[in-house]
């Protein structure tokens, strides 16, 4: 039951463990510069030393070494490793006062590596690395103390890395990497009061696979987050409890797949939120408690937007907590790309800017429940080639600017319930087609309700049930060809209804049930052609009932 320490040429120290298991206490000026290299036993650090390399567990036949550094100073020069060949292992107990420094440390190289601190100061000049190579492994525990990378740090490097921390701080110069090559795996923990800070980006999933669970602690994101950042990555988010910061960008599958749940906690973004940023990549994002803010930079031209499919594909599902967007949401921005959002229960949307449900792609929007409230517009199917379709059956929908169904694109608008507030116009087809189906709820708009806004475009709205109010005018092909058809509910008009408002355009009532109240003045083919049927129902105009073309009937009147 001995050791020894062995000067074998060039200045290099070997320490070596005889017996497996060995303890073995090394005190002051027990190493000079030079390598450190055992295979075995459990060695406690006596004394402040600099050393080249430490290599704990370099054995194949698989003999575990344990480092004990509970107090004083160890500077590497170059390396650490643990667990460098195939089959070893290697332990490193970081605690008390204890103050380590290395150039580059590989926690599981070919082997296996832990790592465990629960005090003092963990200093890395470049990389540290977790799962080095494939088949290795690496871990890392930290519950207390200092850990500061002045480069970057790699969890699953090409092999398998995990790294949980539940207190202390974790200070990453450059960036922090889960599943760097493809192949490898790399999880994060964070709890308790731990605090993460990564200067610039952190990549859940970069070219492999990255999962990173948050239930309390904070973590600070410099730059962006990107989850499923490589083709055939994959990243995964899991937000509980602790505060998530990211001053830049936030990216659920980059050119990957990402997925982000969060059940707690506040998640700040800003700059923007993507969900299948670039063509092939898919997103989503499940939002059932905390808050979700995309705040948006002075800084940055068109920031505090959230895209739901950009270039790819994304989904949204919101079934409580708030969410808060500072400029627009888009689902479906590029042609191509495809959204969707589903917003239920007691969730809170809130967006400063308009939503574009199918900006250039396609983008469908169902509401169950909650409230969807933005400050300017809402458009279905923006521009052409665009497709939108929202759906509300229960939950209210608040617009404090216009409504365009059927923009550029085509729009489709259903109400079975709830209740949908504009405080502007609500344009059925505009250059596009737009469908409005209403059974039921409240639709109430503050301005007019124009049906095909302009020539070439093409609208119908269809209510069978519920209630309908209109403050302004109601008008069945403005530019172009509209249709009402009502076969109950109720319809009130503020002001007056107009079929056929220009020349050229084309106007239909079909009223077989319900009620219809013009409170101003109703014409049947105006500048255009019209025509009102009606074979059930009621139908009441408050001032006068004028049919045939205006135009027309001057031109009579002067010959």
């Amino acid at each position: 039951m001995q050791s020894r320490i062995a000067k074998l040429g060039r200045g290099r120290w070997w320490l070596v463990g005889l017996v497996l298991g060995l303890a073995v206490v090394l005190g002051p000026g027990w190493a000079k510069a030079g390598t450190i290299y055992d295979t075995g036993g459990t060695f406690t650090m006596g004394g402040s030393a600099t050393n080249d390399y430490l290599i704990c567990g370099a054995t194949p036949a698989g003999a575990g070494t344990t480092f004990i550094q509970n107090a004083y100073t160890y500077t590497l020069t170059n390396y650490l490793t643990l667990g460098r060949d195939t089959g070893s292992s290697g332990i490193y107990n970081l605690t008390g006062t204890g103050n380590l420094s290395a150039a580059t440390e590989y926690i599981g190289n070919s082997g296996s590596g832990s790592f465990t601190q629960t005090g003092g100061s963990h200093t890395v000049s470049t990389d540290l690395n977790l799962g080095e190579n494939s088949g290795a492994s690496g871990i890392y525990n930290l519950s207390g103390g200092s850990l500061a990378v002045s480069i970057s740090e790699f969890v699953g490097e090409s092999g398998g890395g995990a790294f949980t921390q539940s207190g202390g701080t974790n200070t990453v110069t450059n960036h922090l990497i889960l599943g760097n090559y493809t192949g490898a795996s790399g999880t994060y923990n964070l709890s308790g009061t731990g605090s993460l800070a990564v200067s610039y980006s952190e990549y859940i999933g970069n070219s492999g696979s990255g999962s990173f669970t948050q239930s309390g602690g904070a973590n600070t994101v410099g730059v962006d987050l990107n989850l499923g950042y490589g083709t055939g990555a994959s990243g995964s988010y899991s937000l509980g409890a602790g505060s998530l910061a990211v001053i830049g960008s936030e990216h659920v599958g980059y050119s990957g797949g990402g997925a982000f749940a969060q059940s707690g906690g506040t998640n700040t973004v800003k700059i923007n939120l993507d969900l299948g940023e670039n063509s092939g990549a898919s997103g989503s994002y499940s939002l059932s408690g905390g808050s979700l803010a995309v705040i948006g930079s002075k800084y940055v031209d068109n920031s505090g937007s959230e895209y739901v499919g950009n270039s790819g594909s994304g989904a949204f599902t919101q079934s409580g907590g708030t969410h808060t967007v500072k400029n627009d949401l888009n689902l479906g921005y590029a042609s191509g790309a495809s959204g969707t959002y589903n917003l239920s229960g007691a969730g809170s949307l809130a967006v400063s800017g308009s939503e574009y449900v199918g900006n250039s792609g396609s983008g469908a929007f169902t509401q169950s429940g909650g409230t969807n409230t933005m400050g300017t517009d809402l458009y279905l199917g923006y521009a052409s080639g665009a497709s939108g379709a929202y759906s509300l059956s229960t939950g209210s929908l608040t617009v404090s600017g216009n409504e365009f169904v059927g923009s550029s694109g085509s729009g489709a608008f259903t109400q079975s319930g709830g209740t949908l507030a504009v405080s502007g116009n609500e344009y059925v087809g505009n250059s596009g087609s737009g469908s409005f189906t209403q059974s039921g709820g409240t639709n109430t708009v503050g301005g007019g309700l124009y049906l095909s806004i302009a020539s070439g475009g093409s609208a119908t709205y269809s209510l069978s049930g519920g209630s309908l109010k209109v403050a302004g005018s109601e008008c069945a092909g403005s530019y172009g060809i509209g249709a009402f058809t009502q076969s109950g509910g109720t319809n009130a008009v503020g002001n007056n209804l107009v079929l056929g408002f220009f020349t050229g355009t084309s106007g239909t009532y079909s009223l077989g049930g319900g009620s219809l109240a013009v409170a101003g003045s109703e014409y049947v083919g105006n500048a255009g052609s019209g025509a009102f049927t009606q074979t059930g129902g009621t139908h009441t105009v408050g001032n006068d009932l004028d049919l045939g073309s205006y135009y027309t009937k001057l031109q009579s009147i002067d010959n």
